[in-house]
């Protein structure tokens, strides 16, 4: 989560990189987690590194089709 995070608050916008603060970039985070279907936590993302290394999932195989 981390990583993401940090490219996110590096790399973003395209036209000024590295300009978003840490809010910003955990916002444009938490927008993109629905669109790929990531399951939604009970608060908010938090803002800084060593938070987000605290946060689990435990992902499930998906089911034979």
């Amino acid at each position: 989560m981390t990583a993401l995070f940090d490219k996110i608050h590096k790399e973003t916008p395209h036209n000024r990189p590295g300009t978003l603060s840490p809010e910003e970039s955990a916002d444009l985070l938490a927008y993109v987690f629905p669109a790929t279907k990531f399951p939604a936590g009970e608060a908010e993302l938090p803002h800084d590194a060593a938070a987000l290394n605290q946060i689990r999932y435990e992902s499930k195989k998906p089911a034979k089709r």
